[in-house]
């Protein structure tokens, strides 16, 4: 099954990646402000943050031991006790690259991930329906609903 190109289809993706990324920041004002120094949740959020810099350090450092994460000593393979959230951390291997906090790193990955969330729901709804204005509400009512807007401390 194929889709028809839609004039103004890149356009319209930008634009609506740069409304859900404000919504993003509006939504969860003022995280976007203390990208550096805040965050969402006390417990899920340190232990995310760490997940994803051990992903990243492991992978250039000794990538056969991913898995034997420097937690739960003496246990082997203590990434496996947990979410490895490696699909998640790849995004992020750039930012630690060029030296951003692991903080900041997490910051940056859950806006962008909201605002993500919505574009991958607005470019679903405007290719089935053709109606841009029903795939904004779409990107909208998914990404921004009171379920996902209460798992923000998870």
């Amino acid at each position: 099954m194929s889709f028809p190109a839609r004039p103004g289809w890149p356009r319209g993706a930008a634009l609506a990646a740069g409304v859900f990324l404000l919504a993003a920041v509006v939504a969860t004002w003022p995280q976007a402000a203390h990208l550096r120094d805040g965050l969402t949740d006390v417990w899920d959020a340190k232990f995310t943050g760490w997940v994803m810099h051990w992903d990243f350090a492991q992978t250039f450092r000794d990538p056969l031991r991913l898995f034997h994460a420097n937690i739960f000593h003496p246990a082997p393979y203590a990434l496996a006790f947990s979410e490895n959230l490696y699909g998640a951390a790849v995004f992020g291997f750039p930012l630690y690259a060029a030296g951003v906090s692991t903080l900041a790193a997490y910051n940056v990955l859950f806006l962008l991930g909201m605002a993500l969330s919505g574009v991958g729901a607005w470019a679903l709804a405007r290719a089935l329906t053709g109606d841009g204005a029903a795939a904004f509400l779409a990107g909208l009512v998914f990404a921004f609903n009171p379920w996902q807007l209460a798992q923000i401390p998870h």
